[in-house]
């Protein structure tokens, strides 16, 4: 279980403390991973609990894991109301748009590996309308 520290309306990151020391080593990665796919923006609690899936080790306690998903994405929802108009991650998508306008495919989080870069590339080059990437 996890606890906000630091000063809510500084808003730009979720700050957590371990409050109870009960997990073991595994539970603790697994929970930290799931802190740091929240706070990153890219993810839905869905798509949290499929990548916690593929690292949660035999004998851990999944739905004690997953159960952290939902409170944790209220808390950034709620912190996220003090943040400025335009974000960090704003100014980054900025970034990747603007070569998308110039028909360029540029993805920001595009997969882990270069198989999955590969495939995120794919799919949005297969998603934009006909024409619009060249080359």
């Amino acid at each position: 279980m996890y606890n906000e520290v630091g000063s809510p309306s500084s808003g730009m990151s979720l700050q957590l403390e371990q409050v109870e020391t009960g997990m073991t080593q595994d539970e603790q990665y697994t929970a930290d991973c799931i802190d740091k796919w929240i706070r990153t923006g890219f993810y839905a609690h869905d798509d949290i609990e499929q990548i916690a899936d593929d690292i949660i080790e035999e004998g851990v306690n999944a739905e004690k894991l997953k159960s952290l998903i939902a409170p944790r994405l209220r808390t950034k929802l709620r912190e996220e109301r003090s943040w400025p108009a335009v974000t960090d991650r704003g100014q980054l998508d900025k970034v990747f748009y603007d070569p998308h306008e110039q028909s360029i495919c540029a993805l920001a989080n595009a997969g882990y590996t270069i198989c999955d870069v590969y495939s995120d590339v794919s799919e949005a080059v297969a998603a934009a309308p006909e024409g619009h990437y060249k080359g």
